[in-house]
């Protein structure tokens, strides 16, 4: 009997892992992994409502070290991740974009604004919260590659009258426009460095 709960009490304190739990490194992030998200450290990006209205983003940028615990699976992977954060004195939202490493065999990246959070999938492949857009026109300039993203992920408890119904996205200018329930939407217009 005093076996068995030795045995029990040593599953209990290795977290039912017999080998103990292991620490798997990912690496750094792959610059191609950097280059998926276009916004540059310290500068200022535009962006025009549908009434007129336009609003700067000041961004920065920063890579640091993450780790995820998965106790059943017995690892601890450490990894990189790289984060955006884009601020608007004249904006509700906060905007932060994340990629990392936590899976070595393809890129984990969210795009977040305020409570909502967006999956862009990397690299793209078929998933069912977007579409892929062979182009978007917005005030003449016409963009390729473009990732329509919807049904983003919010808390179920919250409500909202005007809620964000969903984002387009490409890897060369990030976000092109922002569409809001109502109709209204925030559309990309300009880089100031």
């Amino acid at each position: 009997m005093n076996k068995v709960l030795y045995f029990i009490t040593l599953l209990i304190l290795t977290g039912c892992c017999p080998g103990g739990i292991s620490t798997k490194d990912n690496g750094p992030l792959p610059e191609s992994a950097l280059l998926f998200v276009p916004y540059q450290n310290d500068s200022m990006y535009s962006f025009q409502h549908s009434k007129g209205e336009i609003i700067s983003f000041k961004t920065s940028r920063e890579t640091f070290e993450d780790y995820y615990a998965c106790t059943e699976c017995c690892v601890h992977n450490q990894f990189e991740t790289n984060q955006t954060t884009m601020v608007s004195e004249s904006f509700d939202y906060d905007i932060s974009i994340e990629i990392s490493n936590l899976n070595t065999e393809i890129l984990h990246c969210y795009l977040n604004i305020g409570k909502y959070s967006f999956y862009i999938p990397t690299p793209v492949s078929q998933y069912p919260y977007y579409e892929i857009a062979d182009s978007l026109e917005i005030d003449s300039c016409i963009y390729f590659d473009v990732l329509k993203l919807g049904e983003p992920q919010t808390p179920t408890n919250y409500y909202d009258y005007i809620s964000l119904d969903s984002l387009y996205y490409n890897q060369d200018y990030g976000i092109l426009k922002i569409v809001f329930s109502s109709g209204e939407y925030y559309k990309r217009i300009s880089n100031i460095n």
